[in-house]
């Protein structure tokens, strides 16, 4: 026969039938008595993601069939498990941070000052360092650890660095009520300097009580008279003292790992000139610093004690005269202040016990909420029917 029609015969029957059959009543053959299966549509595909079985009470047999909606809430779950097993997994593996807030009991440490500046327009042998603070402990023109570095009027460095207490003992004199009082700055050396228009960078480290205190930089010599902190200089000496500076870098203890760079690192202050021509520039500037006491304390055990800085800055333009009096004195002024409360910061690991517990508690809270949202979804989307009554009570 052609390949359009069949005749089939039955003998089962004792008339016996002959049906015919097109190949078009077959449905999709290709040829070789075989149907064509069709690509499994996406709603197919989810529903075989659903884990979430339901049975249809209105059906005398109670088999679990899969749905659409149900698929998708469970690529959701199975999404959210993951993200969260993954976020938990890397707060096992590395270290967290924890912080809180308390009193300050350690106010009888010292406190390690570092501190890096340049001064374009002042000279080395004008630079001195003083340290006063609330408990009459004053530091006058420390030199045992504060190195200098002379620039020329451009700006380069002129030799080595070099610490004052470094230079010939002769620059030294013990005076009655002073006590050891520098003369780094003798005449023939400041003439020197100045007359080249040098400038200077200094840079060191103060040991200071952990009280309010500040440390400066201003004109003239400095000693202490009576108690008091007072400051030595001529009129001649303002001309050649501008207090423009740039701090490159000041911190007030050591830095621990995250620890965010002091606001003070790379500030600079300039004094612009005067519009008379006869009038002498300078400038009193006073940083006023908060520092609060922070211990850090590593994985490894290892506590470290230091401060976090914020800072204010207050800037006093001076024009002087050759008939003017001074209504202040040039300089530059840190004030810096401690609170009386301390942060304590810990680096610590998560137990294997809190992970385990926790990655537990997640899955089986998005396998809950997943549940209760799934079947929520059905009940909506199915029509309103009545229950089936059980067949042993028909």
């Amino acid at each position: 026969m052609g390949d359009e029609d069949q005749v089939l015969i039955d003998d089962g029957n004792a008339g016996g039938r002959v049906r015919r059959r097109n190949n078009a009543d077959r449905g999709d053959d290709d040829g070789r008595g075989s149907p064509t299966r069709r690509a499994p549509s996406w709603a197919s595909r989810v529903q075989t993601a659903d884990m979430f079985g339901k049975i249809d009470s209105t059906q005398l047999d109670d088999v679990a069939f899969r749905t659409t909606a149900g698929g998708i809430v469970s690529v959701v779950c199975y999404f959210l498990m993951f993200v969260l097993f993954v976020s938990e997994t890397s707060r096992f593996l590395f270290s967290n941070r924890y912080e809180h807030l308390k009193v300050d009991t350690s106010r009888s440490q010292m406190t390690e000052i570092y501190f890096h500046i340049t001064f374009p327009a002042i000279c080395c042998a004008d630079v001195h360092v003083d340290t006063m603070d609330v408990t009459g402990e004053q530091q006058v023109n420390v030199v045992q650890s504060i190195w200098k570095t002379r620039l020329d009027m451009f700006g380069n460095a002129i030799g080595r660095e070099f610490i004052d207490k470094d230079l010939s003992p002769k620059l030294y004199i013990q005076m009655p009520g002073i006590g050891l009082m520098s003369l780094v700055g003798t005449d023939h050396r400041i003439a020197e300097q100045r007359a080249g228009h040098e400038g200077c960078i200094v840079r060191g480290t103060l040991i200071v009580n952990k009280v309010e205190g500040n440390f400066h930089v201003a004109v003239g010599r400095s000693h202490k008279s009576q108690g008091h902190h007072v400051h030595n200089f001529r009129m001649s000496d303002l001309p050649h003292f501008n207090t423009s500076h740039t701090i490159h870098a000041m911190s007030f203890g050591p830095r621990y790992s995250g620890q965010p760079e002091s606001p003070l690192n790379g500030w600079t202050r300039t004094i612009e000139p005067s519009s008379n021509p006869d009038a002498i520039v300078s400038g009193l500037f006073q940083y006023h610093i908060e520092l609060t006491p922070t211990t850090f304390k590593s994985m490894l055990g290892r506590q470290l004690h230091t401060n976090q800085v914020s800072v204010n800055d207050y800037f006093k333009r001076l024009d002087f005269t050759g008939s003017a009096s001074v209504s202040g004195m040039p300089g530059v002024f840190f004030q810096y202040k401690f609170s009386p409360f301390m942060v304590a910061i810990d680096d610590r690991r998560t137990s294997i016990v809190e992970y385990f517990t926790s990655t537990f508690a997640i899955i089986g809270g998005v396998f809950a909420v997943s549940t209760m949202i799934d079947g929520l979804i059905y009940r909506l989307s199915r029509p309103m029917r009545p229950y089936r009554s059980s067949p042993l009570l028909s």
